[in-house]
């Protein structure tokens, strides 16, 4: 038990903040704008890469996975070079960010007729991304990534400091919060990874010039927090109380932070506007964590085992 702990959940937390450091609160390597541009990228898709290997064991993924939750390590690792690909992009302007996002989400929900070869996945030949997905859902995946990757990317050029680390880190907790109500432990540690990573950005902010997460970071967490909360969703047998919504909300919430950047809160005090920004976005994130709370404690719970390998569906 120990040895996971230390696996899964301490070394990618300490790798993730340590990139940070490296990146933020190192002097000579945080005054390179590509360095600081792409830390907080390269530290989520770190920390994510070493906590899936710590619970799966470190074996090379193939390409396409024979099991569905094999898109998760093989999209992580590819998490890595983008957050990098796109520090160098930070110059350039419309149309640049728009494609970034639609290409990026239609190449993650066309994964699987992109590597099915002869097989025609609209065709229902193609395994699905993950179990049950059809045509409309790859669609609608698509269609969310990109549009929360240009949100994202543009609110990163403008608000610097904690605050988005710190409403990233409340919607990986309610996405680990979820994850434990359904039963799946091993992404429960995998989101518990990611808002250990992104609080202690939001920390490290404060003592480095109140940096950008960049293009990376935002485009990083936000295919992660779709793409886990996606698979959390079609690969789980969630108890009924368990509302699909739910899943909505939390994932929504570090965007709620878009409306709130305008001239209200521009004439605010920065610590009145940080907190206000902070309630707003926790307040959905609470209210699924209070409602999930009862299952996570079994009074409700899903009834799927602990063990990923027992619960995990087979490609059919």
């Amino acid at each position: 038990m120990l040895k996971m702990i230390l696996l899964s959940f301490v070394l990618p937390v300490f790798t993730g903040a340590g990139v940070l450091a490296f990146g933020w609160l190192c002097p000579p390597l945080r005054k390179v704008r590509w360095i600081a541009s792409c830390a907080f990228g390269v530290a989520l898709a770190c920390g994510f890469i070493l906590a899936y290997f710590g619970e799966m064991g470190y074996v090379v993924p193939s390409v396409p996975p024979v099991r569905s939750e094999g898109w998760l390590i093989v999209l992580g690792l590819f998490c890595l070079p983008l957050a990098v690909f796109l520090a160098f992009t930070e110059d350039k302007e419309h149309p640049w960010v728009e494609m970034t996002g639609l290409v990026m989400g239609f190449a993650v929900a066309l994964l699987p007729a992109i590597f099915a070869a002869e097989k025609s996945f609209f065709g229902g030949t193609a395994k699905p991304l993950f179990p049950d997905m059809g045509a409309l859902a790859h669609g609608a995946l698509a269609l969310e990534i990109a549009l929360g990757m240009i949100l994202m990317i543009r609110l990163a050029t403008t608000r610097g400091g904690p605050t988005i680390p710190c409403a990233l880190a409340f919607a990986f907790l309610g996405g680990a919060a979820l994850s434990m109500a359904s039963g799946w432990i091993s992404l429960t540690i995998l989101f518990g990874v990611l808002s250990a990573i992104s609080g202690t950005a939001g920390l490290f902010s404060k003592f480095s010039g109140m940096p950008l997460i960049g293009r990376g970071g935002a485009s990083v967490a936000v295919i992660l927090l779709i793409l886990l909360s996606t698979a959390c969703w079609y690969k789980t047998t969630a108890p009924d109380d368990l509302h699909w919504w739910y899943w909505i909300l939390v994932a929504l919430s570090p965007f709620l932070l878009v409306p709130l950047e305008n001239r209200l809160f521009a004439k605010m005090p920065d610590a009145a506007a940080f907190w206000i920004r902070m309630v707003v976005v926790a307040l959905p994130v609470i209210y699924v964590i209070i409602r999930v709370l009862p299952m996570i404690t079994g009074d409700g719970g899903s009834d799927s085992t602990d063990e990923m390998d027992d619960m995990m569906r087979m490609y059919q």
